[in-house]
């Protein structure tokens, strides 16, 4: 058996979503998905009486039998967790048990109940966890499973975490092709082969072929990258997100953090020193 995918899960299309693009990952991995849903009893937490209809708060029982039914209708093997604990202890614990390949979420089309929970406490503990995340926007081309890939790569050094060394189980079962995409602006310029070569020191993909390097001019690294993505036709997205970025107070800021709001499709973030 592959290793797990954990999905944070509620009733929404973009949670959806999210599921159906875990589960297309999974069946060539043969893997498993972890349903992964956060309980808020409205009884007992106020705050969010007012949601949306398609996010509505259920009983633990209801809720559990609709995750359960969730699961029965994905092509692969599922799991259903249901948590009242607090983000923080729900993510670590799904962690510490199942140590997914990665985490996924999903992102509305226009912002909703999980995508509240993502920005004001599921974000802040992936920042501390520094794990994986793989951010599937609602409306996204849902191919299967992605066959182009473009790793953005800003030309410094870096080094990846324990817990995103080993992502070859996941590129071989897509079968792939890759592009490493380089943005040159004023302040990083003629940087794009030191890009390629961190990434081949770092084993992240293994063949990287000579003509992978995609470099595009711009003001912007964010809208550069997607401008390149969108120019390779990229289906699948991979950032490197330094600790800086991830821990900085400004990380809504941050180009990863931008990417991740704009991108049309999937964007799998690897936490790096």
């Amino acid at each position: 058996m592959g290793p797990y995918l954990v999905v944070l899960t509620d009733f929404s299309e973009s949670s959806r979503q999210a599921l159906a693009y875990a589960a297309a990952l999974a069946k060539p991995l043969q893997s498993q998905v972890v349903l992964l849903h956060l309980y808020q009893d409205v009884l007992l937490d106020p705050e969010y009486v007012m949601i949306p209809a398609g996010a509505a708060i259920r009983s633990q029982r209801e809720t559990h039998n609709a995750l359960e039914k969730l699961a029965e209708e994905l092509p692969v093997p599922a799991t259903v967790e249901l948590s009242v604990n607090t983000m923080a202890e729900t993510l670590a614990d799904a962690i510490a048990r199942y140590h997914p390949l990665v985490l996924v979420c999903g992102r509305a089309a226009t912002p909703d109940f999980l995508d509240q929970l993502l920005g004001d406490q599921a974000l802040p503990v992936l920042r501390h966890l520094r794990y994986p995340l793989l951010m599937v926007p609602e409306g996204a081309p849902m191919p299967g499973t992605p066959t182009r890939v473009a790793l953005a790569a800003d030309g410094e050094p870096f080094k990846l975490r324990e817990n995103a060394l080993d992502m070859h189980p996941l590129w071989e079962a897509l079968h792939a092709t890759f592009s490493v995409l380089h943005v040159e602006t004023e302040e990083q310029y003629d940087r794009a082969r030191t890009a390629v070569n961190s990434l081949r020191h770092n084993h992240l993909v293994k063949d990287l072929s000579p003509d992978s390097l995609y470099t595009v001019h711009h003001t912007s690294p964010a809208t550069g990258i997607l401008q390149a993505a969108a120019d390779t036709q990229a289906e699948l997205l991979v950032l490197m997100a330094r600790e800086r970025s991830l821990l900085g107070g400004l990380f809504h800021r941050s180009i990863t953090a931008q990417v991740l709001q704009r991108s049309p499709v999937p964007v799998l973030v690897l936490p790096v020193i």
